[in-house]
């Protein structure tokens, strides 16, 4: 079915939500749409989303929660003429339900002309948050030909959600780190000051048992004298001989 040109300007936001990203029942039947003659490839260049073996056998790529999925879309155009991409995007599905679980993130291209036998590379990303499961992947392209709007299916995939690896230096678990050690020090502190303050006995020093300064006494003058207070007794005091003595008992006995 072919539609005019202002026509097909105000449905392509109809089409996108319609056809590529926004229904949550099965998708149109392939059959119905127009086959144009394009190469069109996906590729993950990020190092996060390794390949990866689902519970099929398959190997496939996985999703790592919280961090963006990058994604090169590879468009070759074989048409005998130039063919026009007006979105990418894509949306993750359920199992064996064959029900959209979410909706990624549509990117609109405005009609970007690709010429014949022309090939262009165009990124795209995505940020996924969910609970780690397999589910299936699917990625498409929105074309215009000859008036025509085409969905094209780039990716449909099994694929691994996974969570982000922790790291200690995150700067969420260092904050988590330090609610809980000031948590761990609010509580400690309420518990010694409801029920350990008055059991356990708070020794307090007395003066006599503080250390006492002793203060240096200042340099005397040179005048010939100097400080007995450092000197032992027994040196200051001149000893009394034996000769002294008897003399001193021989004058008291004559008296």
């Amino acid at each position: 079915m072919r539609v005019p040109t202002f026509l097909s300007v105000l449905l392509l936001p109809l089409a996108a939500s319609a056809q590529l990203f926004g229904s949550n029942t099965a998708n149109p039947d392939p059959s119905a749409q127009r086959k144009l003659n394009v190469t069109l490839q996906v590729s993950f260049p990020d190092v996060s989303n390794e390949i990866v073996s689902v519970g099929t056998g398959d190997r496939s790529v996985k999703l790592v929660n919280g961090i963006p999925t990058r994604i090169s879309f590879n468009l070759v155009n074989f048409e005998a003429s130039s063919i026009f991409v007006e979105a990418i995007g894509g949306s993750l599905w359920d199992l064996g339900k064959d029900v959209a679980v979410r909706n990624l993130t549509s990117k609109k291209l405005g009609g970007m002309e690709v010429l014949k036998d022309q090939k262009i590379e165009i990124p795209y990303e995505f940020v996924n948050e969910m609970h780690p499961r397999e589910i299936l992947l699917k990625l498409a392209m929105m074309l215009r030909y000859e008036e025509e709007i085409v969905t094209v299916t780039a990716y449909n995939q099994t694929v691994v959600v996974v969570e982000a690896p922790t790291s200690l230096l995150d700067p969420q678990l260092l904050f988590l780190y330090l609610i809980l050690a000031v948590t761990v020090a609010y509580a400690g502190y309420f518990v010694y000051n409801t029920w350990l303050g008055s059991v356990i006995p708070i020794t307090k020093r007395s003066r006599s048992d503080a250390p006492k300064l002793v203060r240096p006494t200042a340099p005397l003058a040179q005048s010939g004298k100097y400080d007995e207070s450092w000197i032992p007794v027994h040196h200051i005091k001149k000893p009394t001989t034996s000769r002294a003595r008897s003399g001193a008992k021989g004058r008291k006995g004559g008296d």
